[in-house]
């Protein structure tokens, strides 16, 4: 017998005899059904099973589930046969005009006073039947959830290879810091939430002093470390909350957030301390590496690009001032001993 999804490769009533067949049919209800009349509807209370001796029926299931065409000699709707009174899973529709036998109670009583045995073989058939249709379905769904779980996963890893992708594209690859490319998409956010909050922000500019002596006399590697050793410190001296960038060459940025002025110059002066203090680069204790620095506070109703020029101005001035400083606006740049001792 054929549930709602057929086996085409099992017959009707597989090992019946004729005359069993003939009995188990005559013993139902002949009825016509014309082209596009409705048999029954999906979550109507059914107690028969249908034999299509000709034409086709389309059975219909949930939205999304294709349709099933059923034809001569197919069986459907044995559940609510065996159970008595099921609620229907598909809308069963006549195709074509169709003759067919109907299974129901009443041929049940027939079958179980005229012939017991025959009834008794049609129900264990058909329960073992229903059984190898539950089997195969538990199967199917235990494939799609494995696909389903193949899918997630691939989805899962492409997500982290954006994400990883993503993280590239803003990353400064030779320091870990972010880039420049970060530092533009991101100062106007943070701009944006400090004037709606009215928390302090600050930007400072760190440049290292007479790099491209460094990179002159000792060679890139030697850069590459010093540029490396810079960004350490820079980074470990900002917050979670901070954006610390190398946005091109010896220059590097960071954005402080949620700071009052005097803790956004101390930051600067914390990294300009350190620097100084930095082991020397790759062995070679001629290296001594010193930093200038300009920084600025964002003012009320400032851009990104008022910010950055301000705080760009104070780079040149701590510069112009002899290097190895701090300079803030309405604050004189602050000298320090520039000794190698």
């Amino acid at each position: 017998m054929h549930s709602a999804e057929p086996d085409p490769e099992t017959p009707p009533f597989e090992g019946f005899s004729d005359e069993e067949v003939t009995a188990i049919c005559a013993a139902g209800e002949l009825r016509t059904f014309e082209a596009g009349e409705i048999l029954f509807r999906r979550n109507e209370v059914g107690d028969s099973m249908y034999v299509i001796e000709e034409g086709v029926i389309e059975l219909t299931f949930v939205d999304g589930v294709a349709q099933k065409a059923l034809r001569d000699g197919e069986v459907f709707g044995e559940l609510a046969f065996v159970t008595g009174k099921h609620r229907r899973t598909a809308t069963a529709r006549a195709a074509t005009r169709c003759r067919m036998r109907v299974i129901d109670e009443a041929t049940f009583n027939r079958l179980a006073e005229g012939q017991p045995r025959l009834l008794v073989r049609l129900l264990r058939h058909t329960c073992g039947y229903l059984l190898a249709s539950e089997n195969r379905l538990i199967a199917s769904l235990r494939q799609k959830n494995r696909e389903l779980e193949s899918t997630l996963d691939y989805l899962r890893r492409t997500r982290e290879e954006v994400d990883y992708q993503e993280l590239l594209a803003n990353t400064d690859q030779l320091t870990g810091l972010y880039n420049r490319r970060c530092l533009d998409v991101q100062l106007d956010k943070f701009i944006e939430r400090s004037h709606d909050t009215g928390a302090g922000l600050a930007l400072i500019l760190v440049d290292v002093d007479e790099f491209k002596g460094v990179n002159d006399s000792f060679g890139h590697p030697a850069g590459d470390a010093v540029l490396q050793g810079v960004g350490a410190i820079i980074n470990d001296c900002v917050r979670a909350s901070d954006l610390p960038c190398r946005f091109g060459g010896d220059e590097f940025a960071v954005v402080l957030t949620e700071i009052e002025p005097a803790r956004a110059m101390d930051r600067a002066e914390s990294i300009r301390t350190l620097v100084e203090k930095m082991k020397p680069v790759g062995n070679k204790p001629k290296i001594v590496v010193r930093t200038s620095i300009g920084g600025a506070m964002l003012g009320a109703g400032e851009t990104a690009a008022d910010l950055f020029a301000r705080a760009d101005r104070e780079l040149y001035r701590a510069k112009e001032g002899g290097r190895n400083r701090v300079s803030w606006p309405s604050r004189a740049a602050l000298p320090h001993d520039t000794s190698d001792g």
